[in-house]
């Protein structure tokens, strides 16, 4: 069970983490596809993909989830390496894996990620209206606050209603003739400027939607309850994953084209053997050489313009015997639903 605005916690492995498994693929056009996320660890590095469904819910994998506190969210991103001006870096508010998954069989590997709102930053240099403590005389207690929480060093801080501020939602910086650089809402964002001692830099928060919807940011739909792909369609499937069965990894992001494989023969003993569910769809060619691989784990399948599969699980990478096996988003249409439109689309609403 699950609570509002509680984050569930399951911990894996790095090697279960990474099951998911492009190669034999291509890199698209810079920005071309604006649904895809990178989900990143809190200092950067890739491990999994995902999909943006609105501005307020990213769908992944089960199998993704290490924890809320220990994941960031990357939108608008080409190169993962690479800092390029089109990205939008959010946490997650909470995660919510299907709960019928089983990390055994890989059912139901299917994960929703809604948002935390954003802060965003206004600011214009004034003189609050207050009687101005010089800058050594402030209290230890007040070191550090930065409005941003971002570490501010040696630079001596205070709050707003500490300084006689009328709004609880303005911060005061004060500094000596130095000089410092504020934050908006990007990591390595922000300019160099300079105050007056006698002036103070006033910040005003106000909350946005999680993701702005621009050129390099845009949700992708998802099919119908039941909506199923025949078999020979081809479908793309894109990430930031391993671009051979043995390593090398992109660091601008990859796409590939792959065709739909019949349960049947996905199923067969000279495949998976019986161990494709009915939430699961295969992918791939009869003469191997293209698949999904390590680090394009919840990265999207999508078939016609629309969102059918979660990249999940396989035996190797782009082997001739073992198609990539995705969750059947198709399946979960109702479940999706439910979850981002019903109690839990309104935890943590202002």
């Amino acid at each position: 069970d699950y609570f509002c605005c509680f984050n569930p916690t399951v911990y894996f492995s790095g090697q279960e983490m990474m099951q998911g498994r492009i190669i034999g693929g291509y890199t698209p056009a810079p920005y071309s596809i604006k649904y895809m996320v990178s989900i990143q660890t809190i200092v950067g590095q890739h491990f999994c993909g995902g999909t943006l469904i609105n501005k307020y819910w990213v769908l992944t994998a089960a199998h993704c989830n290490v924890g809320a506190g220990n994941m960031r969210i990357v939108s608008g991103d080409y190169s993962v390496s690479v800092y390029e001006g089109t990205e939008q870096y959010r946490s997650p508010q909470l995660l919510v894996p299907h709960p019928l998954y089983n990390k055994t069989t890989n059912n139901a590997d299917i994960m929703l990620i809604k948002y935390k709102r954003h802060l965003s930053t206004t600011s214009n240099s004034q003189t609050p209206n207050a009687t101005m403590a010089k800058t050594k005389e402030l209290s230890k207690d007040t070191r550090n606050k930065i409005v941003d929480l971002h570490q501010a060093g040696k630079t001596e801080s205070a709050i707003g209603k500490q300084l006689g501020v009328k709004k609880s939602t303005v911060g005061a910086i004060i500094r000596k003739w130095k000089t410092y650089k504020t934050t908006d809402n990007l990591p390595r964002s922000g300019a160099p400027r300079k105050i007056s001692p006698r002036g103070v830099k006033m910040i005003t928060r106000t909350m946005q939607t999680p993701v702005i919807v621009n050129n390099f940011v845009s949700p992708a739909p998802l099919p119908r309850q039941g909506d199923n792909m025949a078999e020979g369609r081809v479908c793309r499937v894109s990430g930031w994953g391993f671009t051979s069965p043995t390593g090398g990894i992109p660091t601008s992001l990859h796409t590939a084209t792959v065709p739909i494989v019949s349960s049947t023969h996905c199923n067969s003993t000279d495949s998976y053997n019986g161990n494709i569910t009915e939430n699961m769809i295969c992918a791939g060619y009869a003469e191997g050489g293209t698949d999904a691989c390590s680090g394009d784990s919840g990265g999207p399948l999508v078939c016609e313009g629309r969102v059918y599969g979660i990249v999940s699980w396989g035996n190797g990478c782009a082997d001739p015997r073992y198609p990539g096996v995705y969750t059947a988003v198709s399946k979960f249409r109702k479940w999706i639903d439910n979850t981002v439109f019903g109690f839990y689309g309104n935890c943590g609403k202002n």
